[in-house]
């Protein structure tokens, strides 16, 4: 360990601050959304703020061509909440998402190459980070941070070897992660489309060999866990 203004530090981890690792720090479009799919997903605050984006729930907007370059969302991207009482709240996007843009009211970072997005993307959606802006940016009644701000946090950065070995354990953990939040989607929205059917009566359950332990159990598993 040695000292630095991090404080103890590993030796050969460096401290740098989140806008020091970025190639890009930008904030979003402005645009009214809509329900109806007449563009790209448009990714707002309330999208960010649960532990998973539901792209289910999230909008769309108009966007021109020329813009959709600048906006459109990529594996890797981090947006951040600039506004609000969730000022400081953070997603990072891996790898199955829509055609999507982000909203004015987040802000877009997007790691360099040479450091790894997976932990830089991690440290952002810490409970750290998210104090750490909200002691900077006061206790006005309605809450604001600008990318300065929102990119200023201090990070301690491990050696290139030791940030490829801990992308190489938790790349496969995030993708199966999503995989399975997007299952858990699928089989909300199929449990949305047969309940009404079953309480109308529209679908016959009177041949299905279910006892009453296996109808708690089918309850519980989609009210209690993927009705979350």
């Amino acid at each position: 360990m040695e000292e630095s203004e991090f404080g103890p530090k590993p030796e050969g981890w460096e401290v740098k601050t989140l806008q020091d690792v970025c190639d890009l720090i930008n904030y979003g479009y402005t645009a009214s959304s809509k329900q109806d799919p007449v563009g790209p997903k448009f990714l707002r605050i309330t999208d960010i703020v649960l532990y998973m984006i539901n792209w289910d729930t999230v909008p769309y907007c108009e966007i021109p061509k020329k813009n959709f370059e600048k906006y459109t969302l990529e594996e890797g991207d981090i947006v951040i909440a600039r506004t609000g009482a969730t000022t400081g709240y953070a997603k990072r996007l891996n790898k199955r998402h829509p055609k999507s843009v982000f909203a004015s009211y987040l802000v877009r970072i997007r790691v360099n190459k040479d450091y790894d997005n997976y932990y830089i993307g991690l440290i952002v959606e810490s409970d750290d980070y998210k104090r750490f802006i909200k002691s900077n940016i006061g206790g006005a009644a309605q809450p604001n941070a600008n990318a300065k701000v929102l990119s200023s946090f201090p990070i301690l950065i491990p050696p290139t070897n030791i940030q490829q070995s801990f992308k190489d354990i938790v790349r496969d953990i995030f993708d199966q992660r999503e995989i399975l939040q997007e299952a858990n989607l699928v089989l909300r929205r199929t449990r949305d489309i047969l309940l009404p059917k079953l309480i109308s009566g529209r679908i016959d359950v009177d041949d299905l060999e279910l006892n009453s332990a296996e109808i708690r159990e089918l309850t519980w598993q989609f009210d209690g866990h993927y009705g979350r």
